[in-house]
């Protein structure tokens, strides 16, 4: 007696969901890389320091200062006597402000914002610095 075999479908595996996954996870990194805050914008190299102090109070207004001696306040660019105009908003308040010079940057253009804050009252500027790694 001759045995027939019945001939199975060969299982697939349904590729279809897989797609679906990898397509919303393009989407999904498409869409927050687009969000990520644009801070570094300049190339600006901070340059070192032993001691470092983390501000923990609210986010602190940037002044950035390229290694050219560039203003940009809050990521608009500047001169002396517009960002003068800008820092009399704040005057007399307790806001934070971080100065992120290049550590390229000439002395005078750092001391100039400085003396900006200064003649605005503005009591708490801080200048940005890597911490030095110990060697």
């Amino acid at each position: 007696m001759a045995v027939k075999r019945q001939h199975e479908d060969s299982s697939s595996l349904d590729m279809t969901p897989m797609i679906d996954i990898v397509f919303q996870l393009l989407i999904f990194f498409m869409v927050t890389t687009n969000f990520m805050p644009l801070d570094n914008k300049l190339d600006i190299k901070l340059p070192s320091s032993k001691a470092v102090t983390k501000t923990k109070k609210q986010s602190p207004l940037k002044i950035e200062i390229s290694k050219d001696g560039d203003l940009f306040f809050e990521g608009k660019l500047l001169n002396l006597d517009s960002l003068e105009a800008e820092l009399s908003v704040y005057k007399d308040s307790e806001e934070i402000i971080i100065i992120k010079a290049h550590k390229d940057t000439r002395h005078e253009d750092v001391v100039k914002v400085l003396g900006i804050c200064r003649a605005q009252n503005i009591r708490n500027v801080g200048i940005a610095a890597l911490l030095q790694k110990k060697t």
